[in-house]
């Protein structure tokens, strides 16, 4: 997800910005309720918000480091992602929870 980074390099043939960073995952709850009224789990969706650190361009070769120059150049701190694959972050989840024991 580039995005704000079209703003400062535009996309080109030859590629375009890319950003890196983190993300941070909560699940929501999605609820239905019973023949009683009474509400029950039944099922999960995740929010991801992604935290960049990093911003490169292919194109123009621009490369910002760190919270302070993404700032600077107009990148929003954090954003929600959309579409994301909640497969893939179940698949790992279940990876980095494989060997845990309570």
């Amino acid at each position: 997800m580039s995005l704000g980074a079209t703003a400062i390099a535009p996309r080109r043939a030859s590629g375009g910005p890319f950003v890196s960073g983190t993300y941070d995952v909560d699940w929501d709850a999605d609820f239905d309720r019973d023949d009683f009224g009474e509400p029950h789990i039944v099922g999960a969706h995740p929010t991801v918000n992604f935290f960049p650190s990093r911003l490169g361009c292919r194109a123009c070769g621009l490369r910002l480091n760190g919270l302070d120059e993404l700032l600077a150049a107009g990148i929003a701190r954090s954003w929600q992602m959309e579409d994301v694959d909640t497969d893939a972050l179940l698949a790992a989840y279940q990876d980095e929870w494989a060997d845990f024991e309570p």
